[in-house]
């Protein structure tokens, strides 16, 4: 079985606009690109909570799930399912999350969701893509 992996897509609202958190990987600001918090799915766990338990390790947000956007592939063949999710708990700096691994992430923000499409990898891009049409779907405030 090809190695999978799982994250949340959380939305929060900032003055009425939709915002998404995206993290960036530790050590490389040359690769100007962020994604979704995420990790590893264990052995016989199950994505979902393989994407909240990643989402609190890496930038310490717990996230309440909404539903489930499906999955997308990597170049190098790993299968990443998408949630997405409202901010349940955490701490932030305005927009940041402040709780990092930092060996793993050294910056996480919440940015607007129609200009995340455009910083995220481009294989997570039909996932923030799905997230946008889930929120106008169910009039998510």
């Amino acid at each position: 079985m090809a190695e999978q992996s799982a994250g949340c897509i959380i939305v929060k609202h900032f003055n009425g606009t939709p915002h998404v958190l995206l993290a960036h990987a530790a050590g490389n600001w040359k690769l100007k690109l962020m994604g979704i918090p995420k990790g590893h799915v264990e052995a016989d766990e199950d994505p979902k909570k393989a994407a909240v338990r990643e989402t609190y390790e890496e930038v310490g947000i717990k996230p309440d799930i909404l539903d489930y956007l499906g999955s997308v592939t990597t170049n190098q063949g790993k299968r990443v399912h998408g949630y997405i999710a409202l901010m349940k708990s955490g701490d932030l700096d305005g927009k940041k999350a402040t709780k990092l691994h930092r060996l793993e992430i050294d910056y996480a923000k919440f940015f607007p969701i129609e200009e995340a499409i455009n910083m995220v990898y481009m294989y997570q891009r039909p996932l923030i893509q799905r997230a946008i049409e889930y929120i106008e779907r169910e009039h998510l405030r």
